[in-house]
């Protein structure tokens, strides 16, 4: 189903994320500005179509995926993005040097990981956002609208 625009102070949009036996999950969130954009950095192809899936879907402009270290530093280069969302593990490399450009840059981002070991972290990344795999998708947009709010202020 499309999603659903509701009517009072404030719109928001609802997207139902998957059934439960309970009912229908869904996730909502108030519209966004059209000014969010989002590369998302990212090896594995199905989950990065899902996340563009569902934050399009939720009004996110993804500008793109990239699954290397190569790929993500050429569209950096070329277009860079308002937000970022970046896998540590990018085939067989990590994705540090990818970090430190958008750092450069300027960009907001947030480490995705399947790992829970902090320790093979650099210490200039050790106090960015993370989020651990599987992904809750509320939890996602939560942590992409933090990044958002905190680079306008």
């Amino acid at each position: 189903p499309a999603p659903r625009v509701r009517s009072g102070a404030r719109s928001r949009r609802s997207l139902p994320l998957r059934r439960r036996s309970r009912g229908e999950h869904t996730l909502s969130l108030f519209v966004l500005p059209q000014d969010r954009s989002l590369l998302i950095i990212e090896d594995n192809a199905a989950l990065a179509d899902s996340m563009t899936f569902a934050l399009t879907a939720l009004g996110w402009t993804v500008v793109g995926t990239a699954p290397t270290v190569d790929d993500a530093l050429r569209r950096l280069d070329a277009d860079p993005p308002g937000v970022a969302l970046l896998e540590v593990h990018l085939g067989d490399l990590y994705s540090w040097p990818v970090a430190a450009r958008l750092r450069e840059l300027g960009v907001p981002f947030v480490f995705l990981s399947g790992l829970d070991g902090a320790d093979e972290v650099p210490s200039e990344f050790r106090s960015q956002t993370w989020l651990q795999k599987p992904i809750e998708p509320d939890e996602l947009v939560e942590r992409l609208e933090e990044l958002v709010r905190g680079a306008r202020s």
